[in-house]
């Protein structure tokens, strides 16, 4: 483990809705999807990898999807998104937090998504850690 070995990669194809008003965090709804073909690493050999049936199956499960169920103010700019993700065909319950930053007109959200690889069937057992940290940051602007 260690800085060293973790493994950087990030979409390049995400769409979705969010309506998201500061004041009004029960009325806030994400709804948000990847396409997991554009999954990007700077090493092609573990981008190919990936992409493959043993990790998001690309093929089989081109969309990764985001839901939320609620979203609720905690402290300072911080929010918590409690929601539904599907991976590679799997829907699990997740808990996002988030930041709003204004940015022209509309907002970029930052965020962290802790989560088991293997809840996900995404990987081999064992070899390499069952704890992903996902890091959002998305630019939305309003319509």
């Amino acid at each position: 483990s260690g800085e060293k070995n973790k493994i950087k990669g990030w979409f390049s194809d995400i769409k979705g809705n969010i309506n998201f008003e500061p004041g009004k965090p029960e009325q806030c709804v994400f709804d948000i999807t990847l396409n997991s073909a554009t999954a990007k690493t700077y090493d092609k050999t573990i981008e190919e990898k990936l992409k493959s049936n043993v990790f998001l199956d690309i093929g089989r499960f081109p969309v990764i999807h985001l839901k939320s169920a609620a979203v609720k103010k905690d402290s300072g700019p911080i929010y918590i998104l409690y929601g539904n993700l599907t991976l590679k065909g799997i829907t699990k319950q997740v808990k996002l937090q988030f930041m709003a930053l204004p940015s022209g007109t509309g907002y970029i959200f930052r965020g962290l998504l802790q989560l088991k690889r293997l809840d996900y069937g995404i990987g081999p057992k064992g070899g390499i850690d069952d704890n992903v940290e996902v890091y959002i940051d998305i630019a939305a602007n309003k319509k």
